[in-house]
């Protein structure tokens, strides 16, 4: 079982898919829970990606200023990976 976060960050951004992860890794709280970031843009929420449907299934919202355009955006307690996902609209 992890016991860790993971999260997913959608924001408008130029910033390289391999590099996005990074960017926020260096905002990150010293918080002594292990955490894991995933960045997508909005275009690339709409298209979809791997953990999509699981994340719209079992999650909810934990912020999004932007409701409208990200009403399935959720964190998801996953009890078979023991893991928290998280969508965050930024």
């Amino acid at each position: 079982m992890d016991n860790d976060y993971d999260f997913l960050i959608i924001m408008d951004t130029d910033v390289k898919p391999s590099r996005r992860a990074l960017m926020v890794r260096q905002k990150e709280l010293v918080t002594g829970v292990p955490m894991d970031f995933m960045v997508r843009t909005p275009d690339e929420w709409q298209r979809g990606f791997p953990l999509k449907k699981e994340i719209v299934a079992e999650g909810k919202i934990i912020y999004c200023p932007n409701r409208g355009a990200f009403l399935l955006a959720y964190a998801t307690t996953a009890p078979t990976l023991g893991r928290l996902r998280t969508i965050i609209c930024a």
